[in-house]
């Protein structure tokens, strides 16, 4: 099974950190970040490829020596455009190459799904508008039914997707039929939507505090110390 690592981002949040450079290729336990999702893949039995951006030549750079099959987002249109960038047309990983993991990945616990799946966290309500939310459909059998992208106003601990998908055949075919609008970024959470009304998706539940996002300038600075 492929893993598609998507880092083509602009990385805003981290500019002041970066000085230009990509936020995949700052340093984390002496290692790119982009290193360590890079070996977090390979140990889970995937093949890696990475989209990036024609923009980002560090990590470009870095990955030409590394020997890591990559492939190009020209224009920032969003997660979804990235993923279906990435030319490959049956069920994949996606892992975010600014996240890592405390302990095991949960890579290969979502290889074994047998449809659409992601890894999932519990966080607390003042950390919830940060990511998607799950709304669960069946919590015992860890089912969900629609992913929300960043909802305000939440009150209480919701489970967010932790960085990890896996995507069905169905869900990248799509891909590669839809027609992206050139005048704004599609999420992933849009397009996966549609598919969660016909049958619900699986999470793969992670310890808290077990993902580590480094796309937060907070928690790359404290994960450095």
């Amino acid at each position: 099974m492929h893993a598609i690592i998507v880092a083509a981002g602009r990385g805003t949040r981290m500019a002041h950190l970066t000085q230009g450079g990509a936020k995949e290729m700052l340093p984390y336990r002496g290692r790119p970040v982009i290193a360590h999702v890079i070996e977090e893949v390979v140990e889970a039995g995937a093949e890696p490829i990475v989209v990036t951006s024609p923009a980002k030549e560090d990590l470009n750079a870095f990955l030409n020596r590394t020997g890591v099959r990559t492939a190009l987002q020209p224009a920032a249109l969003g997660l979804a455009h990235a993923v279906m960038c990435s030319g490959l047309s049956e069920a994949v990983l996606v892992c975010m190459g600014d996240t890592v993991f405390r302990g095991p990945s949960p890579l290969r616990a979502l290889g074994q799904e047998p449809g659409l799946a992601v890894a999932a966290e519990r966080v607390p309500a003042e950390r919830a508008h940060l990511y998607g939310n799950l709304v669960l459909l069946n919590p015992e059998r860890q089912q969900f039914s629609e992913i929300r992208e960043k909802p305000t106003g939440v009150t209480c601990p919701a489970w967010a997707v932790a960085g990890r998908y896996r995507l069905t055949e169905e869900v990248m075919r799509f891909l590669h039929t839809h027609r992206f609008p050139d005048d704004r970024e599609t999420g992933l959470t849009e397009v996966l939507n549609p598919f969660l009304k016909q049958s619900p998706g699986s999470f793969v539940d992670i310890a808290p505090a077990h993902r580590i996002d480094l796309g937060d300038p907070a928690v790359y600075q404290a994960a450095k110390t």
